[in-house]
């Protein structure tokens, strides 16, 4: 995975045509769509990995895309804010998803996970948890402590490097090491007692 978002976050490109898009250039939108595909497909992926549901990685890019561009102009910033942006839309989109299939309920909307790989070239999610838990978690640390859980967002969901990480938020590698320690043991206690 890292190979491949290193390369499509790193692609200029992708921010000019946010830039064009912002500003109304309709095309920009059709020329972007092949760039970013790929990584969105990915992230879907990544994001409805472990659930028993019929959502499809497809579909998940084409409801995000929908939402993101047919709608409310948004103010992208940057490909780093896009990707963001994105992935938080899909998670949304899933726990939706499993709050209306009721797959929450009694344990059924389990996931496995492992913040420990985040950042890696499988992701692979090892521990079971349930996804609203999880949503629960991430929303409290977001109020709780907002710069942690943009770490958060950055490394799990999108999955950037701890060096990506600290260049988009603009800290050291260290502080982005620490506060995505602090995260880790933070959202497992909190899912640990809510369970």
């Amino acid at each position: 995975m890292q190979d491949s978002n290193d390369s499509t976050l790193q692609t200029p490109e992708i921010t000019l045509l946010l830039r064009q898009h912002r500003e109304g250039d309709r095309e920009a939108t059709h020329q972007l769509i092949p760039l970013v595909y790929d990584e969105l497909r990915r992230l879907a992926q990544y994001h409805l990995n472990g659930q028993h549901h019929s959502l499809q990685p497809t579909a998940l890019v084409h409801e995000v895309f929908l939402r993101l561009f047919a709608g409310q102009q948004i103010e992208w910033q940057n490909r780093e804010h896009f990707f963001s942006v994105v992935s938080k839309q899909m998670r949304w989109l899933v726990v939706d998803h499993v709050r209306r299939a009721g797959t929450g309920k009694r344990g059924g909307g389990q996931i496995k996970m492992s913040l420990d790989d985040a950042g890696d070239a499988d992701m692979a999610m090892q521990q079971p948890y349930d996804l609203l838990l999880l949503e629960d978690a991430l929303k409290q640390l977001e109020q709780d402590y907002p710069r942690t859980s943009r770490v958060v967002e950055l490394r799990y969901f999108v999955g950037l490097s701890e060096e990506q990480t600290a260049e988009v938020m603009e800290l050291s590698v260290r502080t982005v090491r620490r506060e995505w320690a602090f995260a880790k043991g933070w959202l497992l206690g909190h899912m640990d007692r809510k369970k």
